[in-house]
């Protein structure tokens, strides 16, 4: 069984006016920034019946979203070893960004098990939404410039002096 997923568009103000309407459905006249398909809590993608999917009548159709398809079936995104007791780990986004984005850090496997563990303790600093790896990969689909520079060195280590931990 094949279950066909939508997006979650999220309109964040760093995002181009209707940037991503010809995946989404449309123009809203309002920024679309990312275009999420899978089972985050804060975008789980809506699965679309057979019509809605342009897909033939015949084939399975289920209402509903990915996280209650997920626990339901582990055929969702083609891949039971994708799923555990949370949902499914993969998160597929579109971006289209208006404005430059700063850097996201995410921890490995083991450093985010331990940071997760260690901010179940009451009064813990809550830095993780959860504990999964967040492994990224990207494809650019237009013109993008990844990288642009550093901070100067003494700058960098201003700036992170003034971290706790």
């Amino acid at each position: 069984m094949v279950t066909v997923i939508g997006g979650v568009v999220k309109d964040y103000e760093w995002g181009i006016i209707d940037g991503l309407a010809p995946w989404c459905g449309g123009a809203t006249g309002r920024p679309q920034a990312e275009l999420w398909f899978g089972a985050h809590p804060s975008g789980p993608s809506p699965v679309l019946s057979a019509e809605d999917a342009a897909l033939p009548h015949s084939a399975e159709s289920v209402q509903g979203d990915a996280n209650g398809v997920a626990n339901r079936s582990p055929a969702v995104m083609h891949a039971a070893s994708l799923l555990d007791a949370t949902g499914v780990p993969l998160l597929v986004k579109l971006l289209a960004a208006a404005q430059p984005l700063s850097v996201q850090v995410h921890p490995r496997a083991k450093l985010a098990d331990d940071w997760w563990e260690a901010q179940q303790a009451p009064g813990a600093e809550q830095i993780l939404a959860d504990a999964n790896e967040k492994t990224e990969l990207l494809v650019a689909l237009s013109e993008f410039e990844a990288f642009v520079g550093w901070r100067p060195l003494a700058e960098a280590i201003s700036i992170l002096s003034g971290i706790p931990g």
